[in-house]
């Protein structure tokens, strides 16, 4: 069988695991073809499943990652925001920090508010570190 063949067939296997690590798989090989697969699993995956598509969207350059991450950070369901703050930290894009903020001080869940201000911490240490090394 073809290795696309192959990938095709995974993306949309019934195991949600399955497609997240072929999503992964996908970061690595940077299949072009398969960006439209990633979109569609950026919007409507599991919670892994998104985050990846997302980190392997932005790793592409695909502008649309933004969208998508936008949106997961603002998804009901709080396993997907955490995913999401995952996948801010895993591409550095900190144009949604802000989010992370109002979600550390308002989020209605315990455990996405806790996730959100590690994030934040994490942020500042970085920041930190850079002036540190630049002082020195």
């Amino acid at each position: 069988m073809p290795p696309d063949v192959l990938i095709e067939r995974l993306l949309i296997d019934t195991d949600a695991r399955v497609r997240a690590n072929m999503i992964e798989v996908l970061e690595t090989n940077h299949k072009a073809q398969f960006v439209p697969t990633l979109i569609q699993r950026a919007r409507v995956g599991t919670n892994r499943e998104r985050a990846n598509a997302i980190r392997v969207l932005h790793r592409l350059r695909m502008g649309y990652f933004d969208t998508a991450l936008t949106t997961m950070l603002r998804d009901e369901r709080p396993e997907h925001r955490i995913s999401a703050m995952w996948a801010l930290k895993e591409t550095n894009w900190w144009k949604q920090l802000g989010e992370v903020g109002r979600m550390a001080k308002e989020d209605t869940n315990l455990r996405v508010r806790r996730y959100a201000l590690g994030v934040l911490k994490a942020v500042a240490e970085m920041v930190r570190q850079q002036r540190k090394n630049t002082a020195g």
